[in-house]
Order: C-alpha cells, then structure tokens, then sequence
C-alpha cells in the first residue's frame, strides 16, 4: 500500500516517508507526517497534488487483508516412551507478507517433556524474546526484516520434545498472531493448527493374523524382546531373544526369522518359549511365530525388529571460507549420512567446552554449519555423529579467528590538567565500535568508554569525566558491524596535572601550593603572636613582683621616716636625710618599671 505514496514522494524523500508510513499506527497520522516532510522539499502547489493523490490513495486501501495461519509439522506420529523427537512451527501466509507473529502453544505435560527450543532455520531475524517454555506451555515472538515473509512452509521454531509416560499427546496454540507488514500491523492470521501424538509403552507390538475361534485354535503368540523391544527403534546388536508365554494347551511351535513381513514358519520347534539368534546382518527382521494345540496351528505373529550395527559414513570437517579467518563465526561443513538407519543427531565441542547437541535439522537443513561466536585464538573442533542405533562416527579440525587490526589513535594528548576534558581522535573499520580503556597506573583501577566510527572510519571520543591528576596507560580495540574484535592498540601514557596559577622559574604554583604557602604563613603569624603574648604575660608578671617589693620597702621606709621625725632631736636630721634619699631612689626605680 505504500506505492502511492512513493510515487508522490521524490528522491529521498520517498524512503523517510516510506518509513514514517510503515512505522506508524494510523494512517491519518501517516499521511501528516509523510505531507511534513514533503512541504519543506516541494511548493505549494506539488503539496496539494500531493495530498490529492494520497487521499486517492487512501480510498484504494484493502478493506480485509488475506489469511495467514500457524501450524505443526509433523502433526502426528506414534512414538515410544523415552524416544526424543523434533515438531516444527511453521506459518503459511501465500498471499500476503508477514513481517511478525507470536503465539502461546501448550502440550500434556504429563506426557511430553520439552528438551530444547532451536531457532536454526527461522525466517525471524529478530526476536523480541527468546522462546522460552515451562510447565506445559511455550512461547516465542519475533520479527522478520523488511521485505518480510510471503509463502506457506516459513519455519519458526523447532521444539524437542522427550516423550515420558504412555498416552496421547495434544499440541494447540493457546494464543498467537501473525501481522501483515502493511505498516499497521494488521492480523492476518485466520487458522491455528493443532498436533496429536500417541505415545506407546515401548514392548513390542506384533502382527497377528485373526483366525475364528469356534476352531478352537490357539490365539497369535504375543511376543517380546529383551534386545529389541521397539519394533521401529534400530538397535546396534545383532544378537535377538524373543520369548512368549505358552499357553498349558499349546504342544508345539514354529517359529522362523526372515526379511519377509509376513510368512508361514513350517519348522516344528517343540513345546518352547523362546528363540535366540546370533551375528544376524544388518536390516529389518521379522520373526514369525505360531502355536498349535490339539486342534491344529493357529494364526502366527509377525514381529519386526532393525539391526545396525554400522557406524554412519565416514566424516571430514571442511572450511569452505578457510580455516583461518577473521569472522568470530566461522563455518565448517561436517554433514554425513547414514545408508541404513539414518542420522539421529551431531555431538559438538568446541576448544575447551563442553559437547553440545545438534539435531539433523539443525545441521542437514542449514549445511553448512555456523560455528557460535568464539573470540580470537586458535581452536581444536571435534564432532560425532549418531545414526538411530548409537553407532558412531567421528571427525576433528582446526581453524583459527584472527583479530582485526587494531584502530589507529591519530589524537591523543600526552598531558592535561585538571579540569581539562581529554579529547581522542583514531581511524578504523566504518560502522564500526570503538572500546577505549583508560587505567590509573598507580591504582590499577580501569575505565573505559565506547565511541562509533562513520563511513570513513573516524571517530572522536571526548571522555565524559574529568580526570584527577595522576598518570594513566590508554589503549583502545575495535568490533566492526560483524562484532568481529580487532587486537590492542599500544599503550599511550597520559599525565594529568594539577593547574597552576603562575610560574616561578621551573616551579609551578598551582592553587594548591597557594593555599599551602597561605595556610603555612598564617600558622607563622599566629604563632609568633601567641608567643607574644606569652611573653608579654610572664614579663608582666615579674613585673608585678619587682613592683610589690618596692612598695612595700618604700612603706616601711616612710614608716621609719615618720617615726624618726616624730623625735624631737636634731640628731635624728642625718638619719631622715638619708631615708628621704633611699626614698627618691625607689620612687626613681618605680618610674622606669
């Protein structure tokens, strides 16, 4: 539906308004902010023919879009309790394209036990979740990429399922959705499939031929096997015991293995309830087994069983793209077949890890295979294959992933202050993440930031904090669009200083040793005052002693003064003469304190 609209739109215009059509919820609002756009590109008059030719467009919208639905494949099959099978979702949607669905499937939990969810194969690009599952249910929901999904067997998801106890096992969607990539996200989905599963004890069931019971023949012998209890399971002995219960009637048996579904066993065997064979080929058997009592043989059983005692094909690993290369992904082809019971699934592992487990869709459908993500280095892969009946075969490899080449720093200073904001500059892949780590020397403390190339490669990264002053190792690597991780740069040496005010020859006198030499000063100053006044207080001290001592001498000189002129005796004249001089003396002493 977005055909009008591009013919309207020119040039780049078209593509914004394409997405501004298909990203949005209601059309008005498309049309607005498409015509936004176009009004700022063309006059007046192309607008409104523009806006007519939108609103023609508008009238010519579908009224009902087409039908899409969901389903199992398969959608039944008989299994054995223990066997281990894959069920796909699919969804079919042939007239119109799809670009997302979602569901909520539920099973019996009783029955069925879900082992692993595989997206290997999907058409979804995206997911908005990871598929997920417990308890008897399981969900998913993702997006497939623009031009989006038209057709009728598009694989969602693959489910495992293990089956654990006997019964029949339904599989329905409780929910689910399919949108139309139409730009409104129109469900188109008109028809949910379901699955059904029977799942049977495992003993051997048999073919029995019916004959009428007014004979009074003995019934069809009801057969198991101890070395192959499940008649389309393959086993990889080829040793059989069959053993059967005889009834008190029964007074001979026949009995006779053969390629040969059905067939009449002639060789009387006697009154007996079991048969062995050793070292028997490789294929599908078939005993054949019947009674006879006094009234003649009755009908036989007719019991299949399959030996392999082959491993699969021989298998070698291949690198189509090389098995050095740069992709963290690499690709190796291991796919092999097995001529007789078929292959049952691949064990993986990869360097050091532990084995993991692919199943033959995983790997026949989508050969080759992609290795997950390892991170540069050299690897040993070794991988074994199954066949239905446990035999094995195996194969091992090498590859190595080389790092991209480091970016190149064309920027970076080798000292700043504090407070100044540390600038970088470098060239590397385009589109590409630019990790640059910064680590304090002395703590051993690590930081780091990220920045974006453009389609030449550059980036600048401006450090969003700033830094205290110390020195600092700075390196940097790069991941390119394919999260390929390149190798370290060298390390480049920053110095962060503290800022200074002035400079006094080769000294730098930063706020720092400012506030240092001020706060010293001060401490100088203070102390000289507090001795000050400490001296000041002990010297006033002595002061006042010195002082006492005078006064108290002179009292008892004007004592003695007093008492001499009270005699009436000029003999007493000398006397008073010279206490008048000690006293000046005192009083001159006094005046200098």
């Amino acid at each position: 539906n977005h055909k009008p609209i591009s013919f309207i739109c020119h040039g780049c215009v078209s593509n914004v308004c394409y997405l501004v059509y298909n990203n949005s919820n209601s059309i008005g609002s498309n049309y607005v902010r498409c015509f936004i756009l176009m009004e700022k590109v063309f006059n007046k008059i192309i607008f409104l023919t523009g806006l007519v030719g939108v609103l023609f467009a508008g009238s010519a919208l579908p009224l009902a879009a087409e039908a899409a639905s969901l389903y199992f494949s398969p959608s039944s099959a008989t299994h054995n309790v223990g066997d281990v099978f894959t069920v796909g979702v699919y969804v079919a949607s042939p007239d119109k394209t799809m670009n997302a669905a979602s569901g909520e499937l539920v099973f019996d939990a009783d029955v069925l036990d879900i082992i692993s969810l595989s997206k290997a194969g999907s058409i979804f690009n995206v997911w908005v979740q990871d598929p997920s599952f417990s308890n008897g249910k399981a969900d998913f929901e993702g997006i497939v990429l623009n031009p989006g999904f038209i057709g009728t067997s598009g694989k969602i998801l693959g489910i495992t399922f293990k089956a654990k106890a006997t019964g029949k096992a339904s599989l329905s969607f409780l929910s689910a959705s399919v949108l139309a990539n139409d730009g409104k996200g129109t469900n188109i989905l008109d028809q949910k499939g379901d699955a059904s599963f029977i799942i049977n004890s495992g003993i051997s069931s048999v073919q029995k031929e019916s004959a009428p019971a007014v004979y009074g023949l003995p019934l069809a012998p009801t057969v198991q096997s101890s070395t192959h209890p499940d008649p389309e399971k393959w086993y990889s002995t080829s040793n059989a015991n069959f053993t059967w219960m005889l009834p008190k009637d029964v007074v001979d048996v026949n009995f006779a293995v053969n390629t040969q579904s059905i067939f009449n066993p002639d060789k009387n065997r006697g009154p007996v309830d079991s048969a062995d064979y050793k070292n028997l080929e490789d294929g599908v058997w078939y005993l054949h087994v019947k009674f006879k009592n006094a009234n003649g043989w009755g009908p036989s059983s007719h019991v299949k069983f399959k030996i392999d005692t082959r491993p699969p094909n021989s298998m070698t690993l291949s690198f189509p793209h090389g098995n050095v290369v740069v992709d963290k992904r690499p690709v190796v082809l291991f796919n092999t077949k097995d001529s007789l019971s078929g292959i049952r699934s691949y064990e993986v592992k990869v360097g050091d890890k532990n084995y993991y487990t692919l199943l033959p869709g995983d790997v026949v459908e989508s050969n080759p295979y992609v290795i997950p993500p390892q991170d540069p280095g050299k690897y040993s892969i070794k991988v074994i294959a199954y066949d239905r009946a446990g035999n094995t075969s195996e194969a091992s490899g090498e590859f190595e992933i080389i790092a991209l080449n480091p970016p190149t720093i064309t920027s970076v200073p080798s000292h700043i202050f504090e407070g100044d904001l540390l600038k970088i500059k470098g060239k590397t892949y385009p589109m590409a993440i630019v990790v640059v780590f910064l680590e304090n020397v002395k703590t051993k403390e690590i930081t780091q930031e990220t920045s974006f190339t453009n389609a030449l490669g550059q980036f600048t990264l401006v450090w969003p904090t700033y830094m205290k002053s110390g020195s600092y190792r700075l390196n940097a690597m790069a991941i390119d669009e394919n999260e390929n991780k390149s190798t370290y740069t060298e390390p480049f040496l920053l110095s962060v200083q503290g800022r200074y005010l002035f400079r006094i020859g080769p000294v730098m006198v930063t706020p720092w040793i400012l506030a240092s030499l001020v706060a010293l000063l001060l401490f100088f100053l203070i102390a000289g005052v507090a001795y000050y006044v400490y001296r000041f207080k002990i010297n006033q001290s002595i002061l006042q002693k010195r002082f006492r001592a005078m006064e108290s001498e002179l009292n008892a000189l004007i004592l003695h003064m007093s008492q001499d002129l009270l005699k009436d005796d000029k003999s007493n004249l000398k006397a008073i003469n010279e206490t008048i001089k000690k006293t000046e003396k005192i009083i001159k002493n006094m005046r200098k304190l």
